[in-house]
């Protein structure tokens, strides 16, 4: 009767009283032949509610919390890693970024081993990046280390390492993770730290790098970001020929974009004091902008001669 009431209610889309009761009639009657049976059953119910979609219609934090009370039903292997990362991108979604971390901390720890790890490990650090925890987001590198990664897997690790470390305000030893990589995303991730430290000629040459190949005629949103970016590293490191030189290529382009005010105030001269371009190079750090073009630039290594146009720009 407990079994037929269990399925009952697994009909009725009532997993937690379904699991209930059937692990009542799991335990009470375990003697009993084919209780067995219904802990397989148990299982079953647990991987579909969890991987067919049937969790969504929870709220997260229930999902969380019905997960979390037969945890032991969690299938072994690939099932199971994918059941924790669904729920966990579910979580992200409402900002619970603890509850989400917690469930992929648990994965590094007890469950995945190899590049499978060290992916999980990657995902984990940067929702704890999201939630301003960088030495966390350290942690949970150096717990998913991994050899013998894929050049994507192995970038994304530095990118997130140097972010963490430039978070935590420990400039030198981000740029330290970034040196020897010269792809358009590291460039961009320079360029951020340079920025953050107030590292202000450093920055504007690092933008330059990442601006050399944009047309002079029409920019992507993003891309304007950038320019702004660079004419506020060139306004603060005093650097007026570079400023002339971003006006005369870009000007034009500037004044047909969203930033056409700001830019104009910056290479335009109106700006006169450190502390209005202060304000301005607040207005322009952007991150989820900044990370947009990063995205956007896919990575492509950068080859010689845009690295040589660039610098000569």
């Amino acid at each position: 009767m407990l079994q037929r009431l269990g399925e009952l209610y697994a009909l009725e889309h009532n997993l937690r009283d379904a699991l209930v009761t059937l692990r009542q009639a799991a335990t009470l009657y375990k003697n009993i032949k084919g209780a067995r049976r219904i802990t397989l059953q148990m299982r079953a119910l647990f991987r579909q509610f969890y991987l067919e979609g049937k969790a969504d219609r929870l709220e997260p934090i229930v999902a969380l919390g019905l997960f979390n009370e037969f945890r032991e039903l969690t299938p072994s292997g690939d099932d199971g890693d994918l059941m924790i990362r669904k729920l966990a991108t579910r979580l992200t979604t409402v900002d619970l970024l603890d509850d989400a971390s917690a469930l992929l901390d648990h994965q590094i720890k007890f469950r995945l081993k190899g590049a499978k790890r060290a992916t999980v490990g990657a995902r984990l650090a940067s929702l704890r990046l999201s939630n301003n925890k960088p030495l966390d987001a350290l942690a949970a590198l150096d717990a998913s280390l991994s050899e013998k990664l894929s050049n994507d897997l192995g970038e994304r690790r530095r990118l997130l390492r140097a972010e963490a470390l430039m978070q935590a305000k420990r400039y030198d030893e981000a740029l330290k993770v970034v040196e020897k990589d010269f792809s358009a995303r590291f460039d961009g991730m320079r360029a951020q730290i340079y920025w953050r430290a107030g590292r202000w000629y450093d920055a504007a040459r690092t933008f330059a790098l990442i601006t050399g190949g944009f047309s002079s005629n029409n920019l992507k949103k993003s891309e304007v970001e950038i320019l702004l970016r660079r004419s506020v590293a060139l306004g603060l490191a005093g650097d007026t020929n570079g400023i002339e030189f971003l006006r005369e290529r870009f000007g034009r382009a500037m004044e047909k974009s969203h930033r056409a005010t700001a830019f104009k105030a910056v290479a335009g001269g109106a700006i006169q004091s450190i502390t209005d371009f202060a304000t301005l190079a607040r207005q322009a750090a952007e991150l989820d902008t900044f990370r947009n073009f990063l995205q956007s630039a896919g990575g492509a290594p950068a080859t010689p001669d845009r690295r040589q146009t660039a610098a000569a720009n």
